[in-house]
């Protein structure tokens, strides 16, 4: 069992020792796979494989997590989002087991539990079963839980993330050698931060100089695009047509559940524990904690779940079944309160079974996908499709790896659009939410594009040319009348621009109308009391003057004080930025293999 936690996330792992740290009890032997008969081997790296049961576990895992922080259904961009973060961690402690092993990093059990026992984690720190009354860390319960014979199991498993922490950042010291922040970085840090200035500023944008009204004649289009075709360069781009087979309940479905739940509420009327059958069955992530959703006060659920919840009289009250947009509901009412502003509060627990395709109508699903493949290569796929009665969508051209346009996010189908001729017609992509059918619409070569099609982009670059032209006109219009004596103020009021007066504001601080525009603040930190009134600058936004009034310097005495906090802050981060960079380079050396679509069709 210890080789199968192993094997788990971090993140699962904080999980399952946070829920020990309640009971100081370890629940062995749960299996949260929901596909236990599916086996194999998912994928390799390096030779070693991945397999199915411990991929799913994972997924699972964050599959949970998002349920409970979203309380809603996860949508299929999110569930494929899951399954690649589940997949990349799976990846990744693999290939830091292979470098930890060639580098020959190692870590002694003196050095793991001497870092446990100065250096407690968070989680654990935090935890109210390692806290005083009064809500701070016992260091001392710490210490003496870790001596306890009976939870040895726990620290075993606390020990294996330590251990992979601790030679993760081993393998740092390693990698960041060119990650070294100096003192003049840290300088000019706590400068750019502390440093500050207060100006004014006249504010011309560009969006407002639409009089008159800037027409394009099809000769200056042209000769814009021409003298500007780097901007008109795009990768290689396709476009496909699909049909989109929604993974949705029928109507029989929704029956089917309705007689699952209708049993459900048979047996705990016959005596069946509400939290047993709610840890078994209930579909939600309150289903690990019995079906127990805590307080809550009207407003916090949904209508038809709370007038139910609240129709119920006394404290082990249950409710028949209840509809929601979620699924089927059976409610246990276990408590009531009165909050000190007056208002009534229940505690309650529920069992949802949420509203969901059946397996036959999965089934029915992919039968109807397999068939339009195989119609379509008799007579088309736009008749295939207009024959069986389904829609033909088109997604419009999109970039190899990027979302698939309108059909969405679809490794698979992005691949099969940029694998395969025009024309060609993919078999069923399944996915989480669908099944997809899709056909090789068009192809475009990476290059500039042409004049016909980057007409009506050239168009609007060459309109937003002229604006920012006219309101830097102005812009120098205003500073001229400034150079006549004229406050920027009175400047701005004449020429019909806008005027602000910002507070004391650093280099990282927004403007109002320009956010953290770099040229509007490089300016203004240039100027001088010597020289405080800026010619002319095109910001993102428009053009501007700006004329300094104060200048805060920064306080180098309190600079001193702040220069080790701020030396570990920033080395941590350039260590981070060069780890991530060696890291990336690294992974680039081991083979990776993907089995996922042939072991299961989807990611």
């Amino acid at each position: 069992m210890l080789q199968e936690f192993r094997k788990f996330s971090k993140a699962f792992l904080y999980i399952i020792i946070a829920a020990f740290v309640g009971t100081i009890i370890f629940a062995w032997g749960a299996d949260i796979t929901r596909s236990k008969g599916q086996k194999g081997v998912i994928g390799e790296v390096d030779g070693e494989e991945i397999n199915y049961q411990d991929y799913s576990k994972v997924v699972d895992n964050y599959y949970q997590q998002a349920s409970r922080s979203s309380q809603r259904e996860i949508t299929s961009d999110e569930m494929l989002q899951i399954r690649n973060r589940a997949w990349n961690e799976m990846v990744n402690s693999i290939i830091n087991k292979h470098i930890y092993k060639r580098l020959g990093l190692t870590l002694t059990n003196v050095e793991l539990a001497e870092h446990m026992r100065r250096f407690p984690p968070k989680f654990i720190q935090q935890h109210p079963d390692f806290q005083t009354e009064q809500g701070t860390f016992d260091y001392q319960k710490y210490l003496s839980t870790m001596q306890d014979p009976r939870y040895r199991q726990f620290w075993v498993e606390l020990e294996n993330i330590t251990r992979e922490d601790l030679v993760t950042l081993k393998l740092q010291e390693i990698a960041v050698t060119g990650g070294r922040v100096t003192s003049q970085d840290v300088k000019e840090e706590f400068i750019d931060k502390t440093e500050k200035i207060k100006v004014e500023y006249a504010l011309v944008m560009a969006e407002q100089q639409n009089d008159p009204e800037v027409v394009n004649d099809s000769a200056a289009v042209i000769e814009y695009y021409n003298t500007h075709q780097d901007r008109y360069y795009k990768g290689a781009e396709a476009s496909l047509n699909y049909v989109e087979f929604k993974k949705v309940p029928t109507e029989s479905d929704s029956l089917a559940l309705k007689e699952d739940i209708q049993g459900i509420y048979d047996e705990l009327k016959d005596g069946s524990d509400f939290a047993t059958l709610a840890k078994n069955i209930s579909e939600d992530g309150s289903a690990e904690n019995g079906g127990d959703l805590g307080w809550f006060g009207k407003g916090a659920m949904i209508p038809e779940f709370e007038n139910a919840a609240f129709a119920l009289a006394d404290s082990g009250d249950m409710s028949e079944p209840v509809m929601t947009k979620f699924g089927w509901h059976i409610i246990l009412k276990t408590g009531e309160r009165v909050t000190e502003d007056g208002k009534k509060e229940i505690r309650a627990s529920h069992i949802l079974l949420k509203f969901k395709p059946s397996g036959q109508t999965i089934t029915d699903l992919t039968n109807a996908a397999q068939s339009l493949v195989e119609e379509a290569g008799n007579v088309g796929f736009e008749t295939a499709a207009k024959n069986a009665g389904f829609e033909m969508l088109n997604s419009g051209y999109f970039l190899k790896g990027l979302t698939c346009g309108k059909l969405g996010q679809s490794p698979e189908a992005n691949d099969f659009a940029f694998t395969n001729d025009v024309g060609e017609i993919s078999k069923p992509i399944e996915e989480p939410g669908r099944i997809l059918v899709v056909q090789v619409a068009g192809y475009k070569q990476a290059g500039v594009r042409s004049l016909e099609e980057s007409y009506g982009r050239a168009d609007s670059d060459l309109r937003k040319k002229i604006l920012f032209d006219r309101a830097f006109e102005k812009a120098k219009k205003i500073y001229e009348l400034v150079l006549g004596e004229k406050s920027l103020k009175q400047a701005a009021d004449e020429i019909g621009a806008e005027f602000y007066t910002t507070n004391m504001i650093s280099r990282k601080d927004p403007v109002r109308k320009l956010g953290k525009d770099p040229y509007f603040l490089g300016t203004a930190f240039r100027l001088t009391a010597q020289n405080p009134l800026s010619e002319p600058i095109m910001t993102g936004k428009g053009a501007a003057v700006i004329k300094l009034l104060e200048r805060q310097a920064p306080n180098l005495e309190a600079f001193t004080s702040a220069q080790d906090s701020l030396m570990q802050r920033m080395s941590g981060e350039s260590r981070q930025r060069a780890y991530q960079s060696w890291y990336k380079s690294v992974q680039e050396h081991h083979k990776v293999k993907d089995y996922r679509k042939e072991v299961y069709g989807t990611y």
